[in-house]
């Protein structure tokens, strides 16, 4: 028999909305994953029984209840833009007089509905943020590893300055003929790399153990903080280009420094691996985005670019990886996914727009 499309059933059950079909209801009755379903102006429109138990709430009250009192208001508002596509992230439901609880969520618009009707899939993780930090934690700490070589380099350069210039000094005081000129242009040399290697100290310690106070940002200023913890690695080493677009009237955002580095070393890195081993370009982009009050940076390379469209979305997944055995863990895209859904924004995958330049395109957005 030949496959009939699916006819939705529109009745009112149990105080649900007549728009809702009973065969939704009768599938996501008992299941153990809250199920919502939304209109085109995102309110809700039928709740399964979990739903209901996560969110403390009955169906008749959660009816036409908008989606923002459920989850965070900015994330709402970048889902409500890209509706197109699928989306699955971590965030914190809002419980009716109850704490927040982290949960697993997946939106889906369904394209044969004439309402333009959304499923949400909530899968509760009661203790995800614990080893969503330690994770992440762990994570920046192997990093440094990494990236010893850059760090090295970095420090080597205003070390060598100073060394030099304090055995002239020397020279000069030990032969009688240091004059104030003299004196003032090496104190100037010294103080100008002491704060090179106090700078490069701090970008360190904000990678390391992140900030505990999140503080307006420039993004270019994070991208320079990634390039300076990597440039010897990508650039000396795997040779590497690094070009950059950055636009420079970017508003600042609200952000833990440090997490939003290892956001961008974490994409850099990503664009090494789908470089290597024959070499090409990795562009980074920023520009504003005044009608959602967010900034975005992308890390483009040039590469073979990205899996089938049906897989993009497992890319942020953990332990996923396209990476050939002893490459890669799989958790980069996984933990700078969760540090920006964390910091209320949104990231993307994507393949190079551009059809004359091969590569994929990481796309993360932060709201101002």
């Amino acid at each position: 028999m030949a496959n009939s499309p699916l006819k939705l059933d529109h009745h009112t059950h149990n105080g649900s909305n007549p728009a809702v079909p009973s065969l939704i209801e009768t599938i996501t009755k008992e299941l153990y994953e809250g199920v919502l379903v939304l209109n085109g102006n995102l309110e809700i429109v039928f709740a399964n029984r979990t739903a209901e138990l996560m969110l403390n709430q009955p169906t008749q009250a959660l009816l036409h209840t908008p989606l923002n009192q459920i989850f965070p208001d900015d994330q709402i508002k970048l889902l409500f833009r890209s509706r197109e596509q699928s989306h699955r992230f971590h965030t914190e439901i809002k419980p009716s007089d109850t704490s927040p609880i982290p949960a697993c969520v997946t939106l889906t618009t369904l394209p044969f509905t004439v309402e333009g009707l959304t499923v949400v899939s909530i899968v509760a993780l009661p203790k995800a943020s614990q080893w969503v930090d330690k994770i992440i934690h762990n994570e920046r700490l192997a990093g440094l590893g990494t990236m010893g070589a850059s760090i090295a380099h970095e420090l080597t350069n205003p070390i060598s300055v100073i060394g030099t210039t304090t055995s002239n000094l020397l020279e000069m005081v030990d032969g009688n003929y240091l004059n104030g000129e003299t004196l003032k242009r090496y104190l100037r040399m010294i103080d100008t790399n002491v704060g090179r290697c106090n700078q490069l100290i701090d970008t360190l310690r904000a990678y390391t153990y992140g900030e505990t106070l999140r503080e307006p940002t420039s993004v270019n200023e994070l991208i320079e903080h990634a390039v300076t913890l990597l440039d010897a690695q990508l650039v000396k080493r795997d040779n590497l280009r690094l070009n950059f677009e950055l636009n420079p009237e970017l508003p600042k955002v609200t952000c833990d420094p440090g997490q939003i580095t290892q956001v961008l070393i974490n994409l850099m890195l990503n664009a090494r691996d789908a470089l290597l081993p024959s070499g090409g370009e990795i562009l980074l982009k920023t520009w504003p985005i005044p009608e959602l009050d967010s900034v975005a940076v992308s890390v483009q390379d040039s590469g073979d670019g990205l899996p089938p469209e049906e897989k993009i979305p497992q890319l942020f997944e953990p332990f996923f990886t396209t990476k050939s055995r002893g490459r890669g863990t799989g958790l980069g895209l996984f933990i700078a996914s969760e540090i920006v859904k964390q910091h209320n924004g949104w990231i993307r995958a994507q393949n190079r727009s551009d059809p004359s330049i091969s590569g994929a395109q990481f796309t993360v957005m932060l709201p101002v």
